[in-house]
Order: structure tokens, then sequence, then C-alpha cells
């Protein structure tokens, strides 16, 4: 039978991904942690009432800062969703598939 959804079941579910997280090499909550102060903002949520977020509690929202570059971000992806061992792998393979689109 699934687990009933829930604020506390979510929660749950976060802070164990994050504990197993902690764990790989690139250290991900604290790598999250580092990017959300360098590209994001945390601003008011302007939704209405009717929005699904303010069902449960809503009052704020990560939101992309402005000017932030596309390199700014790809740095900041890579460094938090993939193993720092692969970064240059990544980057040279998005390099190659940048090169054949031209």
């Amino acid at each position: 039978m699934a687990p009933e959804i829930s604020l506390k079941w979510m929660k749950k579910q976060i802070d164990d991904s994050n504990r197993g997280a902690s764990r790989n090499r690139n250290l991900y909550p604290i790598q999250e942690q580092a990017t959300q102060k360098e590209i994001w903002e945390y601003v008011h949520c302007f939704c209405n009432t009717t929005c699904n977020c303010k069902k449960y509690g809503c009052t704020s929202h990560w939101k992309l800062k402005a000017g932030v570059t596309v390199d700014e971000f790809r740095f900041a992806f890579l460094r938090t969703f993939v193993d720092r061992c692969e970064h240059l792998n990544l980057l040279k393979a998005l390099e190659r598939k940048k090169q054949s689109t031209r």
C-alpha cells in the first residue's frame, strides 16, 4: 500500500535523500546551499489563494536571480548534480554537440 503523502512524509523523504547524498563525492547538500546563494533568490510568494502551493502554507519561492549567465548556471548545475569526476567529460560532450549543430 502506498504511503499517504503528507508534509511530514515529504520532509522525511528529503531528509533521507540528503543523508544519502551527503556521502557522495559532491557532498550534494553543501553544493546545493552554495548554488542557492550564488544563482537563486528566495522571493515572497505572490500566488493567489487557489494555487496548490498555498494549500501547503507556501510563503516564498526560489527564483533564478536576474542576470545569471549560461556559464554560471552550467557550473552551478554541474557542481550540484554531476559527480565532480565527470564534469570535464560532460563539458566536452556538450561542446561536441554544440559544434555538430553549427
